[in-house]
């Protein structure tokens, strides 16, 4: 970053940064996902200095950053809730869906020759990472805490969940994104 980049974001992060995180705050509940939120919202102003640098307005173009972060973790939670809900309750109702009735029983059939989900999730992620996945996914609990309850770095914690997405779509290749 060249000087006048520096002078320019550290400015901004001194005076702007509580305003997102009140901002994100009022989109979240949680005091540490708002912060976390804010953060990556300032990482990416870093990395698009430039572009943040010709803005007429900068807490514009921040807010609008951090909104996108906001609605993106938002619809990442929701899809992970949707995913792994059977974790917990194996009697959670199936989301219907418009496929046909052929291509139901089809699917029912697939899953029944590739066991249960909770089984196979079970079998493809030690106790550790199953714990870290259902404190994350399902009780929501921000990085920080689930870092700082097991004494490891935030950067640690997000790498272990990237290391438990990357075996879970080995297990369920299916459900990569597309």
């Amino acid at each position: 970053m060249r000087p006048d980049q520096d002078v320019f974001f550290t400015m901004l992060y001194r005076n702007y940064f509580n305003q997102i995180k009140l901002y994100v705050l009022s989109y979240v509940s949680d005091i540490n996902r708002a912060e976390e939120i804010a953060q990556d919202t300032f990482h990416t102003a870093m990395d698009k200095i430039d572009d943040l640098m010709k803005a007429d307005e900068p807490i514009r173009w921040l807010k609008r950053t951090a909104k996108n972060k906001v609605s993106n973790e938002q619809r990442t939670r929701q899809r992970y809730l949707k995913r792994y809900l059977s974790i917990d309750d194996p009697l959670a109702p199936v989301l219907v869906s418009a496929i046909s009735l052929e291509d139901e029983v089809i699917e029912r059939d697939e899953k029944v020759r590739e066991g249960s989900i909770e089984k196979r999730i079970q079998n493809t992620l030690s106790h550790e990472e199953l714990s870290l996945l259902k404190s994350i996914v399902l009780e929501q609990k921000p990085y920080i805490e689930v870092s700082k309850e097991l004494g490891i770095s935030i950067w640690a914690c997000q790498k272990r969940m990237q290391r438990i997405r990357k075996k879970l779509l080995m297990a369920f290749p299916k459900y990569k994104r597309k």
